[in-house]
């Protein structure tokens, strides 16, 4: 009898099947099966791939395990557990494990390197496959930064950590930031222009907190995360909108037009921001060692300003006559408020309310001993002062008083005394002073003006103080008094030789000469009556440093803090309207 498969197969008939051993022995364990490689990975699930196994198995199942969880790296699935590993039962198309050359793990942690192995049964046994390279899931969704606090052309946000606490790989940050689309649509749009920064260091995984500069004051940014890793990146949604600071208010000037004793107007260009506020703040000058905010603790006022972004006038009221005041603006909004420069001092116009002919301030000049030029009386060292009164014309009487109420007379003077009238010119032909000459020739009265007002100069409000005593002189008789008389023309001239005669002895001439310019009768100390400079003396406070670059405003002391615009970090945008980033 013959000992061959065919022999046997016809006598076991046609339900007899020979095991095919080039598929696998069930009476062997099988083969130990090949690491699987990497297919895809996103951020909670890895994909493998592997060839079909050539043997006899009953089944295979997939193991995938994060490397934070391995002690021994000779045998890391020693280790395996669950949670932590994750374990698939894998089949092919059709159901049959032998098929299969595709797995899935699910419900990966993101940013995690993980080993994968196959395991394949037998009725002979299980063998564990060869462990895998290590594959790195996707980084997690980045949240939404939040506002911080921001300065007129920066921004800080603050958002978690990306690494998480080292438990997810990072190898760069970007932050995006765009302009706040008010329509609802895409800021981060190409034809917004929105901006990048990225940081790819290696502790970019630990930042909580960025600056972004060179931003527009007063208007409206948002700004996203983006997280890459080599298996991926990861874009998180847009940030509510955030606001800049007001930038530095407008300069203030001054419409001198409008200047009384009681208001002051200024002029400032539209600040065209997201204004909530915008308020002007005037405090009298005081003292020239006074910082502004000093001198507002000391009555100084804060009014608002209505219409504030496109306001561009405004009118100070209830100020004090002949006082120095100095003004500022103030832009506020939700994220703070910007100080602007100072304007002033400016000085108020002197009151002088409109009394009977005419009236106003002027100085009575002391008269000097003995006969002196004008150059010599400039160089007086003569400490008499000149004394302010207020002085009214009524008819043909000059009354002066301590004060506009004109209750306490000081003097009066008929003018029908009067000789003449005489001025002594500038050096620049401007009157400024002059003399009542009475009649006798030897007493005379000396007035000096200065004129408050920037609408009208001192050479003017002096010819007006001149005309206008000569105009009384000439004027008419009542009409209760019989035919009217052309009364006597007081005339206006240059003060002649005998002008500068006192009733003292004369004195040595000195060394200008005896120039003929008439009486003076200035105060030596200051010149022509020791005016003060108004512009000079104001001390303004220097405004503290915005930038968060200085004074050591980038280090918030706590880790994982970075100032966005050291170095280390890549530019990733060119320059857009925002003016770049540092």
């Amino acid at each position: 009898m013959d000992d061959d498969l065919g022999d046997l197969g016809d006598m076991m008939g046609g339900d007899f099947e020979a095991y095919d051993s080039s598929k696998g022995d069930p009476n062997i364990k099988p083969r130990p099966a090949k690491a699987p490689g990497l297919y895809k990975a996103t951020s909670t699930e890895i994909h493998v791939t592997f060839p079909e196994q050539q043997q006899f198995i009953t089944g295979i199942r997939a193991q995938a395990m994060p490397i934070l969880l391995v002690k021994d790296p000779a045998a890391p699935f020693n280790s395996f557990t669950k949670p932590g590993g994750v374990e698939v039962d894998v089949k092919g198309a059709d159901g049959d494990p032998k098929s299969a050359n595709t797995a899935v793990f699910t419900n990966l942690r993101p940013g995690t390197r993980y080993i994968c192995r196959l395991i394949c049964t037998n009725p002979a046994g299980t063998v564990a496959g060869r462990p895998s390279q290590k594959f790195l899931t996707a980084p997690d969704t980045p949240v939404a930064p939040q506002f911080l606090h921001a300065k007129s052309t920066s921004v800080y946000i603050k958002f978690p950590d990306q690494g998480k606490g080292n438990t997810q790989e990072i190898t760069k940050l970007t932050i995006g930031v765009a302009k706040h689309t008010l329509d609802g649509s895409d800021p981060f749009k190409q034809d917004n222009k929105p901006g990048e920064m990225s940081d790819s260091s290696p502790k970019c995984g630990e930042l909580k907190q960025a600056r972004i500069q060179k931003l527009h004051p007063g208007s409206l940014y948002v700004f996203r995360l983006i997280v890459h890793n080599a298996s991926g990146v990861c874009v998180g949604p847009v940030s509510q909108p955030m606001l800049t600071m007001p930038g530095t208010p407008s300069r203030l000037r001054e419409d001198t037009t409008k200047r009384t004793s009681s208001t002051v107007a200024v002029k400032f260009q539209p600040h065209g921001q997201h204004l909530t506020q915008l308020q002007i703040q005037y405090t009298r000058l005081q003292g020239t060692k006074s910082s502004f905010d000093k001198l507002m603790e000391n009555g100084g006022k804060t009014v608002s300003i209505s219409d504030p972004q496109n306001a561009t006038e405004y009118t100070i009221t209830s100020l004090k006559g002949d006082n120095k005041y100095v003004f500022r603006l103030v832009a506020t909004n939700p994220s703070g408020s910007s100080v602007g420069n100072v304007l002033g001092p400016v000085t108020t116009v002197e009151f002088a309310p409109d009394q009977q002919d005419k009236s106003g301030w002027m100085s009575e000049v002391p008269q000097l001993d003995g006969k002196k030029t004008l150059a010599r009386r400039l160089s007086s060292r003569s400490k008499a002062k000149s004394v302010k009164y207020w002085y009214v014309i009524d008819g043909r009487l000059l009354s002066w008083f301590t004060d506009t109420n004109a209750k306490e007379e000081v003097g009066y003077l008929h003018l029908s005394k009067l000789k003449r009238i005489t001025y002594v010119p500038d050096a620049d032909g401007q009157a400024r002073q002059f003399s009542l000459i009475l009649k006798g020739g030897t007493t005379k009265i000396s007035l000096e003006c200065a004129s408050s007002d920037p609408n009208i100069t001192t050479h003017d409000y002096t010819l007006s103080w001149m005309g206008s005593i000569q105009k009384a002189l000439t004027a008419q008789s009542t009409p209760s008094a019989g035919p009217k008389k052309e009364g006597r023309r007081a005339s206006i001239q240059p003060a002649q030789e005998d002008d500068l005669l006192d009733d003292e002895p004369e004195e040595e001439d000195d060394e200008f000469g005896d120039d003929n310019w008439g009486d003076a009768g200035f105060d030596d100390e200051g010149g022509f009556g020791g005016f003060e400079d108004e512009d000079g003396g104001f001390g303004e406070d220097e405004d503290e440093d915005d930038d968060f670059g200085g004074g050591g405003d980038d280090d918030f002391g706590t880790e994982g803090e970075v100032e966005f615009g050291g170095d280390g970090f890549d530019e990733e945008a060119e320059d857009d309207d925002f003016g770049g980033f540092e």
